[in-house]
């Protein structure tokens, strides 16, 4: 695989690209207005380059950040606000404004990551985490969330979440810092001579955000880093800052080859980027020579470049990796899915009629079904903040409608038509078998889906259907980040509580449950994917 991101010269792929392609073949792609007419043209290219790649979850990038950086917009979609207009924040705000614009921020990003998912656009280039000063060029200006490192970076963190819900992955840029450079890196190469504590000021969102899945590097020297080179060809911004004291171990992406803060050719700035520490070379704007130039140059991408790549572009759902095993599959969600191949039945578990009408459509789907099994996943989780002694009827009835009931419903209508080799797998929770303060209908219900779980072991003894519950610890998910109130302090305290010292992460939960379908050995099996916790 070739280290690079190619941008395309037009609408739809030329026979040359094609060619090109299909024999470089590249890390990923990215797309510009150029490249967009309308929704249907859109995905029939987002499509072909799937196809052309063979690989389903290739990247598929677009800068859409909102404001003047937009790559979509009218009148096929919406206009986006720019960052600082979204997170409508003063230089000191109170903790309630900022939790309103973590609410604001999540939920925009989430809506803008469907548009793009529906599109078959998996990347967005957002968030930015620069922190723009007084005296600064105004390139990055309102395309920051605020003024002051915290709230950039949990506004920063409230954006991946809302894009994670879409299905889409965010870039964090411009690392290891934009915001104090005097000029448009776009034109010309930038020099930043600040001290190291306010570099440090600079570093802190992407620090903060040092495990997000992939970063964009900035054109811009830091006099007291590498006097000589720019972050994106320097390794020792690369390996000492941004690897080193950031601990940014994700996906490291150059900005574009083509800005004029770099020098020499084409092909020479890629293999400079590389050379330097990047994972991957950005090339946008789809010159064929400049892209066969570049091929020729570079090496082929380093194990540790292609281990990284296969982390950030993991799919974050199990049903990626069902689709792509041939499965019809179907997701019952008051949301669609949008992962491509998905179908959705749009369904409200605590709505009697809604579900009913939900399992008839499924029950129907799995009668006429010729394929050899059926993997029926529950993953429904509605996580209240209640306590035993406090708890109305109203909200244990809530949380159990959604986290049992609902299951029955569907276990009622779909177990008696599923054919042998098919699966029920429960995903329930570290929970299911311990406790802590302040979930009570939650841990309730939990505990519950154990109980479920045996059950359907043995009343299903002879029908060649296996069953497990699988009990993921703390995974790095949005509803266990609200659940926290977005606290990265409460939320690294949580991954240290297991013997790798971090959160699980989504794409491990997604490999087991595939797994556990494939093997009907676990039938009736508790497994726990915690990474080991702790035991007190």
């Amino acid at each position: 695989m070739l280290p690079v991101i190619f941008g395309l010269s037009g609408a739809c792929l030329t026979a040359d690209e094609q060619a090109f392609f299909r024999d470089a073949s590249p890390a990923g792609y990215i797309l510009f207005a150029r490249n967009i007419e309308n929704p249907q043209q859109l995905r029939a290219l987002t499509d072909s380059l799937r196809n052309l790649a063979g690989r389903a979850d290739v990247p598929i990038l677009i800068d859409q950040e909102g404001g003047r950086v937009a790559r979509l917009g009218p009148p096929h979609w919406r206009v986006w606000p720019a960052a600082a207009a979204l997170a409508g924040l003063s230089d000191s705000p109170a903790s309630t404004d900022l939790d309103r614009a973590i609410t604001r921020v999540q939920c925009n990003y989430e809506a803008l990551g469907l548009e793009l998912a529906a599109m078959g656009i998996n990347v967005t280039c957002a968030p930015v985490l620069d922190v723009p000063q007084p005296d600064a060029h105004d390139i990055i200006g309102d395309r920051a969330f605020a003024r002051t490192p915290e709230a950039v970076a949990t506004l920063g963190r409230a954006c991946l979440a809302g894009l994670q819900l879409a299905g889409v992955a965010g870039v964090i840029k411009h690392i290891p810092g934009h915001g104090r450079a005097l000029s448009d890196s776009h034109e010309s190469l930038p020099r930043v001579a600040a001290s190291e504590p306010d570099l440090a000021a600079d570093c802190a969102p992407f620090v903060a955000l040092a495990d997000a899945s992939m970063a964009m590097t900035a054109h811009v020297i830091y006099e007291a880093w590498d006097p000589a080179h720019c972050a994106s060809v320097s390794t020792r911004v690369i390996d000492e800052q941004i690897r080193g004291r950031m601990g940014f171990d994700g996906l490291l992406i150059s900005d574009d080859l083509d800005m004029k803060a770099l020098s020499g050719d084409i092909p020479a700035r890629a293999a400079a980027v590389l050379g330097a520490g990047c994972d991957i070379a950005l090339n946008c704007w789809g010159r064929l020579d400049d892209m066969k130039g570049i091929a020729e140059q570079v090496p082929v991408m380093t194990a540790e470049a292609t281990e990284r790549l296969a982390r950030a572009c993991a799919p974050l759902r199990a049903a990626e990796q069902f689709v792509a095993e041939g499965y019809a599959v179907t997701n019952l969600s008051r949301r669609d899915c949008p992962v491509p191949g998905v179908r959705t039945l749009t369904t409200d578990l605590s709505d009697t009629e809604s579900l009913n009408k939900s399992c008839e459509a499924l029950k129907a789907m799995v009668t006429d079904q010729s394929g050899p099994s059926v993997c029926l996943v529950h993953n429904a989780s509605l996580m209240l903040k209640d306590r035993c002694d406090t708890t109305e009827d109203a909200a244990m009835l809530q949380a159990l409608s959604v986290n049992v009931l609902g299951i029955n419903a569907l276990n009622r209508a779909l177990l008696p038509v599923m054919p042998k080799t098919s699966s029920v797998l429960y995903v329930g929770s570290t929970l299911s078998e311990k406790a802590v303060a302040g979930a009570y209908s939650y841990i309730v219900s939990k505990h519950a889906q154990l109980g479920m779980m045996r059950a359907t072991c043995q009343d299903l003894m002879g029908r060649g259907i296996h069953t497990a519950l699988i009990c993921p610890g703390f995974t790095d998910t949005s509803m266990l980040r609200q659940h926290v109130g977005n606290d990265d302090a409460v939320l690294k305290t949580l991954g240290e509580m297991n013997s790798y010292g971090r959160l699980v992460a989504p794409q491990e939960i997604a490999d087991l449950i595939v797994w556990a379908h494939h093997h009907p050995a676990i039938n009736g099996a508790v497994m726990h994917a915690n990474l080991g916790q702790v035991e007190h």
